[in-house]
């Protein structure tokens, strides 16, 4: 089997920002302890370090783990940063899309390499840039169709009515599952306030 992974190269550029966050986090949080600063000064401190952390690991799972796949027996598939893994019989793929998708006013278009079968169902999602043009030129190549290619950027909301089954819930709400995943980088922090700042006094 042949695991071919992702370029990466926006992801790498990243990932030395985002330590640099936590690093800076990590020290306003040390001396705030140290200064026996309150809460709401001790608060934005961990966060900020939580969230460079948690981008860190993110990327670093993505990069390790996340593979295009291919057997050479007529199956292809994907790994996801969770490790979990996915293949399909190239028969069972009916269209290869090259669409960039728009799926808010505030977020930037997303190129996308859509496998869809052919109930319109997706089958592998692959964000062009981020996986770049050999992965994405194998994975093409290996489903035997032909690459259709829209040149106009369509609205989420447009794609999801031409193509009901493509579009999961995630990838349709981006703003609730950002929200979540902020939420819960901001809570985790506080909480390990809340609790260990008294143990410190």
């Amino acid at each position: 089997m042949r695991e071919i992974a992702p370029e990466g190269r926006q992801a790498r550029q990243l990932i030395p920002v985002l330590i640099g966050l936590s690093a800076i986090g990590l020290v306003l949080l040390v001396f705030s302890l140290y200064a026996h600063a309150p809460a709401r000064v001790l608060g934005p401190a961990a966060i900020l370090s939580a969230m460079g952390c948690f981008g860190v690991i993110f990327i670093w799972l993505w990069l390790r783990n996340s593979r295009v796949l291919i057997t050479g027996d007529g199956r292809i598939g994907e790994r996801d940063l969770l490790g979990r893994t996915k293949l399909w019989q190239t028969a069972e793929i009916g269209r290869v899309l090259d669409v960039t998708v728009v799926y808010s006013k505030q977020s930037a278009p997303q190129r996308l390499l859509y496998g869809l079968s052919y109930q319109g169902r997706t089958l592998a999602r692959l964000g062009v840039l981020q996986w770049g043009a050999d992965a994405i030129g194998e994975f093409v190549r290996s489903t035997g169709k032909e690459l259709e290619i829209r040149d106009q950027p369509v609205s989420a909301r447009a794609f999801r009515q031409e193509f009901p089954g493509a579009v999961s819930w995630s990838s349709a709400h981006p703003k609730l599952i950002g929200a979540g995943i902020a939420v819960f980088a901001i809570c985790v922090p506080i909480a390990i306030v809340v609790v260990w700042v008294p143990t410190v006094h």
